[in-house]
């Protein structure tokens, strides 16, 4: 495992890993930005960063015809290639509060009626999906434990800002970003029954961050 997560760690950073007592720093944003760096996104786009701040910040200040804009999710439905994201300390209740600190957010993989897949970094030492319920328009149940408090969406770059999917009554459960210029098929988000939470196991997985999907080896010891 920890041979990939270097890996992560310093494809985005030269900062060191290793904290002052020895620690591994926490490496989830690490390996968010290690997906969007694989996918081919600049750092325009999304930053180079071991901090989930950094991208949560730049999408705040997105204008229109960025690629990410950030959403509170009490009002926006996420969609296969969002990020969902909670605060780490609770300092942080809701949208309006968001402001610098420690935040962990989770990439879209999967999303049905009643619940999403989201894949992350660094939950119980290791890259893991898990599933969190949403209601029947699509919007996440705030947790007891860790409030969601943004939802960044990845907006498609073959579409104008006006036609970004908003909740509006439009259908929740879009395709993975894919295709090409002249606009290619979709391929359908991935159904797979899973547990709550757990480490990802078996063979690879698509992981949306781009204009195509950008395959994951997902294992115990990712």
């Amino acid at each position: 495992m920890l041979s990939r997560v270097l890996m992560y760690w310093y494809a985005v950073t030269r900062l060191p890993i290793v904290g002052n007592q020895g620690e591994l720093e926490p490496w989830s944003a690490a390996f968010i930005s290690w997906l969007a760096k694989s996918a081919g996104l600049t750092p325009e786009d999304f930053p180079r960063t071991v901090l989930h701040w950094d991208y949560i910040e730049r999408a705040l200040q997105a204008r229109d015809g960025a690629r990410f804009a950030a959403h509170d999710p009490r009002a926006y439905a996420p969609k296969v290639g969002d990020l969902v994201c909670v605060s780490r300390s609770n300092a942080v209740a809701g949208f309006a509060e968001l402001r610098r600190g420690p935040y962990h957010c989770d990439l879209v993989v999967g999303v049905e009626a009643g619940e999403i897949d989201a894949i992350g970094g660094n939950v119980g030492d290791a890259v893991s999906l898990a599933r969190y319920e949403v209601d029947e328009r699509g919007l996440l149940m705030q947790r007891d434990d860790q409030p969601w408090v943004v939802v960044i969406e990845q907006r498609d770059p073959y579409r104008g800002p006006s036609e970004q999917r908003r909740l509006s009554g439009a259908d929740t459960q879009e395709g993975p970003l894919s295709g090409n210029a002249t606009g290619g098929d979709r391929p359908q988000p991935v159904r797979t029954p899973l547990p709550r939470k757990r480490p990802c196991t078996g063979n690879s997985r698509p992981v949306p961050f781009s204009s195509g999907p950008v395959a994951l080896t997902c294992s115990a010891d990712v």
